[in-house]
C-alpha cells in the first residue's frame, strides 16, 4: 500500500470508505484469518460487487414498481375516460332520445352523433319509401278524355262541380268484433303486419364528405325477364334489405370484401366493416329508418367497428326509435286535433257563389250551326257606284273624230257640249259606316267592361282560397314534413301545384326531393303567381296529368284532416284555370274594343279627309271657274285684237291692190299710148283686134273694182272653193283678146300682192 499522507481530511474518508473499511475490518476480526490484509482486500471487492448486484436489483425493481404503477394510473384514466365517453354518449343517445325535431332533423343528428363518438369513416340514415303512385295517363283511344274540360273529375271517379260539396257516403258497418271463448270480452284487434316487398330505402341524411349518398335511393332488382335463358343470373338483393325482409335489427360485416350482396354507392368495391340497424317504431314494430356506419378505406380505417362503436350505433338507433315514435304520434295527434273542414266548406260556398256572379258577365254562346245569329262583325262600307270617266273619254273621242270627217268633207260640226262627270260622294256612306262603328264601339266597351268584371270576381275567389291555405300554412308544412311515408293523393296536387309555380320537375320527381320545397315561400309564391298570364299549355299538360290521378275528395281529406291542403291546393289549380280563361276572355274583348275604336278612328278620319276633300274640291271647281272666265275674256280680247288687226290689214292690203291695179291700169294706158302712137307712125293698118283694146282697158278697172268688192270686209279669209270658183263666174273661156291683158294684170296684181305684203309687213 502506499504510505498515507499527512494532511489528508479524515471525514473525507469516513464518508466514503470509513463504513466499508469499518465492515471490513470486522469482518476480518470475526474470521480471524492468516493474511488480514489480503482478506481485507477481498472482502472490500467483493463488497463492491455486491453494492453494484444490489443497486440494480433494487434499480430494477423500482422501474418495475414505476411501470405498474403507470399502468394503474394508465387503467384507471382509460376506466375514466372509458366511463366519461360511456356517460358522453349515453348523454347524447338519451338527449337524441328526448329531441323534439322533425325526422329529418332527427336523422341528421343520428348521424352526427355516430360520426362524432365513433371510429367510422362515414355514417348515413334512410327512410323505408313507398314508391310513389304514377300519374295519369290519357287513353290513346278516348279522344274525350284527352280534352280539359271545366269541371274535371280525378280519374279514379266521378267528382262533384268545382266549389260543390260531394255527397255524403254511406259508413261501413263496424266489424265485429272477435270475442274470447271464456270471458266473452272483445279480443284485441290483430294489426296487419306491415308489406315491405315494394317498399324502399330512399337516403335523408349523410356525414360530411357523403352528401353524394343523398342523391341514391337503394331500390330491390327488377324481376327477371320472362324469356330469360337457364344461364341468366339474377341480380342480388342488395344485402340492407334483410333488416326488412328478415325483421333483423341490426347488420354488422366485418369486410365488405367477402359479401357480394353489399352495394357500394360509387360502384367501386372497398374494405372496411359496414353495420346497419333498423329503426322501427315500438308500439308497432314498423321499420321507419335505416341507420348505418361504415369504415370504407380511404374515408375510414379500413378495420372493424370496436364492440364499443357497434354498442354505440346501435343504442343511437334504439333513441331514434323513441324520438320518432314520439314525432309520430305528435303529428298524428296533430291532424286529429282540428279540422278545416268546416273553413273549406265555407270557403267552397263562397267561391261558388263568386263563380255564380262570374257567369253573369259571360257572353252569349255562339250560335249553334242553322241558327240564325248576328256575327259581329265590322259594319261594311258601301261600295261606289260606277264612275263614267271613261264613257265620257271615248264618246269626246269619237265626236272629235267624228268631226274630223266632216271637216274633211267641208261641212263643221258644231261643237258638242262636255258631260258632267259622275262624281261620287262617300261622306254619306262613310257617316252611316261610323254610325254602325260607334254602335260596335258601345257594345265592345259593354263586353269588355262584362269581361274585366268577371275576370275581377274569379280573381276575388282566387284570393279567397290563397287566404284560407296561407292561414293555415304553418299547421300544413309541419304535417308534411313530418310525414315518413308519403300520402299519396296529396303527394299528386302537390307535384300538380309545383309543376303550376315553375319548380323544376326533378326537384320533386319523389316524395324525398319534394320535401325540400315544403316552406313558407310555397304560400308566397301561390299568393304572387300570376293566374292572368297567358298558360304555357306544355306546363298545363303535366299539371292536369297529376292531379287527374288524385283520389276522390273524402280520401284526399283524410291524408291531412286538421288543414285539407290537398282540396285546398286542387280547388287553387282549378281556380288559376278558370282566372286564365276569363283573362283571355278579356283579353279578346279588350282587343275586340280596340280594334272597333280603331275603325272608328279610321272612318272619322276618312270622314274628315273626304269632307276636307270635298271642300278642296269645291274650292278648286270655284278656282278653275275663275280661271276659265279670265281665260274667257282675255281670248276675248285677243280676238277683237286680232279682228282689229286683221280688218286693218286687210284694208292695207285693198289699198295696195288698188294702187296695184291703178299702176297695172296706167301701165296699160301707156302700152296702149305707144302701141297707138306706134300704129299710128307705122304703115298705118290697125289690127282688127286693136280696135277691142281700149274696151279692154276700159274693162280692168271694173274688173279691179269688182275684185275689191268681193273681197271680205273685216279680214275674213276667203274659202279656197270660192276662189276656184270664181273663173266659173265668167261662165266661158276668156276671149282670145282678152288673154293678153289677163296676164299682164295677174302679173302686175301678183307684184303688186308681194308689195302690199311686204308692207303689210
Amino acid at each position: 500500500m502506499a504510505p498515507t499522507q499527512a494532511g489528508h481530511d479524515t471525514a473525507y474518508l469516513k464518508e466514503t470508505v470509513g463504513e466499508a473499511l469499518a465492515r471490513g475490518c470486522a469482518a476480518a476480526i470475526s474470521a480471524q484469518p492468516n493474511d488480514p490484509v489480503e482478506y481485507l482486500g477481498l472482502w472490500l471487492l467483493k463488497y463492491v460487487k455486491n453494492a453494484e448486484v444490489e443497486g440494480n436489483f433494487y434499480r430494477e425493481r423500482q422501474q418495475d414498481l414505476q411501470k405498474k404503477k403507470d399502468r394503474l394510473v394508465q387503467e384507471a384514466q382509460s376506466e375514466q375516460a372509458a366511463k366519461s365517453v360511456a356517460l358522453t354518449r349515453k348523454e347524447a343517445a338519451d338527449a337524441l332520445a328526448q329531441l323534439t325535431a322533425e325526422p329529418r332533423e332527427l336523422l341528421e343528428a343520428a348521424v352526427k352523433l355516430v360520426k362524432q363518438h365513433t371510429a367510422a369513416g362515414a355514417a348515413y340514415a334512410a327512410v323505408v319509401a313507398e314508391p310513389e303512385e304514377p300519374d295519369w295517363v290519357a287513353p290513346e283511344d278516348d279522344e274525350a278524355a284527352a280534352v280539359e274540360t271545366e269541371d274535371e273529375a280525378p280519374a279514379g271517379g266521378d267528382a262533384p262541380p268545382e266549389g260543390e260539396e260531394p255527397p255524403p257516403e254511406a259508413e261501413p258497418e263496424p266489424e265485429a268484433a272477435v270475442e274470447d271463448g271464456e270471458g266473452g270480452a272483445a279480443a284485441p284487434k290483430i294489426p296487419r303486419p306491415v308489406d315491405y316487398s315494394k317498399k324502399y330505402f330512399a337516403y335523408v341524411a349523410a356525414s360530411a364528405g357523403q352528401e353524394h349518398v343523398l342523391e341514391a335511393d337503394l331500390y330491390r332488382p327488377a324481376p327477371p325477364p320472362e324469356d330469360a335463358d337457364e344461364d341468366f343470373k339474377p341480380e342480388p338483393l342488395p344485402y340492407s334489405f334483410r333488416v326488412l325482409d328478415e325483421k333483423l335489427p341490426m347488420l354488422y360485416i366485418p369486410n365488405v370484401a367477402v359479401e357480394e350482396r353489399v352495394k357500394f354507392f360509387r360502384k367501386f368495391p372497398k374494405i372496411g366493416s359496414y353495420q346497419a340497424c333498423g329503426v322501427a317504431l315500438p308500439a308497432s314494430g314498423e321499420f321507419k329508418a335505416l341507420l348505418a356506419a361504415d369504415t370504407l378505406f380511404p374515408e375510414g380505417s379500413g378495420q372493424p367497428l370496436s364492440a364499443d362503436d357497434r354498442d354505440f350505433v346501435w343504442e343511437v338507433s334504439q333513441s331514434l326509435s323513441r324520438a320518432l315514435e314520439a314525432v309520430q304520434a305528435r303529428a298524428a295527434q296533430a291532424l286529429a286535433a282540428s279540422s278545416a273542414a268546416e273553413a273549406v266548406a265555407e270557403l267552397k260556398d263562397r267561391v261558388s257563389k263568386l263563380r255564380a256572379e262570374a257567369a253573369a258577365f259571360d257572353p252569349p254562346p255562339p250560335p249553334a250551326e242553322g241558327e240564325d245569329g248576328e256575327a259581329e262583325a265590322p259594319p261594311a262600307e258601301e261600295e261606289p257606284p260606277a264612275e263614267e270617266e271613261e264613257a265620257e273619254e271615248e264618246g269626246a273621242e269619237e265626236g272629235a273624230e267624228e268631226g274630223a270627217e266632216e271637216g274633211e268633207e267641208g261641212e263643221e260640226a258644231p261643237p258638242k257640249p262636255k258631260k258632267k262627270k259622275k262624281v261620287f260622294d262617300p261622306i254619306p256612306g262613310l257617316q252611316a259606316a261610323i254610325e254602325k262603328l260607334a254602335a260596335a264601339v258601345e257594345a265592345a266597351a259593354k263586353a269588355a267592361q262584362d269581361a274585366e268584371s268577371g275576370l275581377t270576381t274569379e280573381r276575388s275567389a282566387l284570393d279567397a282560397i290563397v287566404e284560407l291555405a296561407t292561414a293555415h300554412s304553418e299547421a300544413t308544412l309541419s304535417s308534411l314534413r313530418n310525414m315518413l311515408s308519403v300520402p299519396q293523393g296529396t303527394y299528386h296536387v302537390v307535384k300538380a301545384l309545383l309543376h303550376l309555380l315553375g319548380r323544376p320537375a326533378a326537384s320533386f320527381s319523389t316524395w324525398k326531393r319534394a320535401h325540400s320545397h315544403f316552406t313558407p315561400r310555397l304560400f308566397e309564391d301561390m299568393a304572387a303567381y300570376d293566374a292572368t298570364a297567358e298558360r304555357d299549355m306544355a306546363v298545363w299538360g303535366r299539371v292536369r296529368a297529376c292531379y287527374k290521378a288524385a283520389p276522390a275528395a273524402k280520401q284526399l281529406d283524410a291524408e291531412m284532416p286538421n288543414t285539407l291542403f290537398g282540396s285546398l291546393a286542387l280547388l287553387y289549380i282549378k281556380q288559376v284555370r278558370r282566372v286564365a280563361r276569363k283573362a283571355v276572355v278579356q283579353r279578346q274583348q279588350a282587343a275586340k274594343l280596340a280594334k272597333a275604336q280603331q275603325d272608328l278612328a279610321d272612318k272619322q278620319a276618312a270622314l274628315e279627309a273626304a269632307e276636307r276633300a270635298k271642300v278642296e274640291a269645291e274650292a278648286e271647281e270655284l278656282r278653275l271657274a275663275a280661271e276659265a272666265e279670265a281665260a274667257a275674256a282675255v281670248e276675248a280680247e285677243a280676238a277683237a285684237r286680232a279682228a282689229a288687226e286683221a280688218e286693218a290689214a286687210a284694208v292695207a292690203e285693198a289699198e295696195a291692190e288698188a294702187a296695184a291695179e291703178a299702176a297695172a291700169i296706167a301701165e296699160a294706158e301707156a302700152a296702149a299710148a305707144e302701141a297707138e302712137a306706134a300704129a299710128e307712125a307705122g304703115e298705118g293698118e290697125a289690127p282688127a283686134e286693136g280696135e277691142a283694146a281700149p274696151v279692154e282697158r276700159e274693162a280692168a278697172p271694173a274688173e279691179a273694182e269688182a275684185e275689191a268688192e268681193a273681197a271680205p270686209a273685216e279680214g275674213e279669209a276667203v274659202p279656197a272653193e270660192s276662189e276656184a270658183a270664181a273663173p266659173a263666174e265668167g261662165e266661158g273661156e276668156p276671149q282670145p283678146g282678152q288673154e293678153g291683158s289677163s296676164s299682164s294684170s295677174s302679173s302686175s296684181s301678183s307684184s303688186s300682192s308681194e308689195e302690199s305684203k311686204a308692207a303689210a309687213e
